[in-house]
């Protein structure tokens, strides 16, 4: 009487994909084994095609970090020529436009950045914030501005009295750091 039947591997039904939970059998010098699909790795020096796997991914982030200084560039060409503009205006009118360049960023697995500045005005608002993304990770986040201020307190008093903090926050933490361009713009 025969313990075991045997059977071609041939003749096994086949499948139509693999997915996780599935098993792969392997034969090696220890034995036969199997091995959870979730598992199972081919390394470089084992596909025939890693060359062009490789090739796909430098192609990709290369194309990613063109379109990331496309991007930047265009943003500060905008902004320069946005500056222009607006000098031109307030040159033809009697108030006076302040412009308070700074920059912001989200720190990777943060929900939020902050950046600080000293102003002679008590009435900068949120609408008067201008923000610029400056990369994917910022053009891609959702956010709220927070805008606070508060008046610093000295003798002889500061040219500059008050201090603002611009807070971008999000409802999610980022994989990869998000910078942002700020510009308050106000008249007074």
């Amino acid at each position: 009487m025969a313990l075991y039947n045997t059977k071609n591997v041939k003749d096994l039904p086949q499948i139509e994909e693999v997915i996780d939970g599935n098993y792969l059998l392997i034969e090696n010098d220890l034995g036969t084994n199997i091995i959870d699909f979730k598992d199972f790795v081919i390394g470089p020096n084992n596909a025939s095609f890693y060359s062009t796997i490789v090739s796909l991914c430098s192609r990709s982030i290369s194309m990613s970090a063109t379109v990331d200084t496309k991007l930047q560039s265009t943003s500060a060409r905008i902004v320069e020529e946005n500056n222009t503009k607006i000098d031109a205006l307030t040159a033809n009118y009697p108030r006076y436009f302040v412009v308070y360049p700074n920059q912001l960023t989200v720190v990777q697995g943060l929900r939020y950045g902050q950046s600080v500045f000293n102003s002679e005005l008590a009435s900068i608002v949120p609408a008067d914030v201008n923000v610029i993304p400056t990369n994917t990770y910022a053009a891609s986040m959702n956010w709220v501005l927070l805008l606070s201020s508060i008046q610093n307190p000295g003798n002889p008093p500061s040219p500059t009295p008050y201090t603002y903090t611009i807070t971008l926050s999000s409802n999610t933490a980022l994989s990869q750091n998000a910078e942002f361009d700020l510009r308050v713009l106000t008249f007074y």
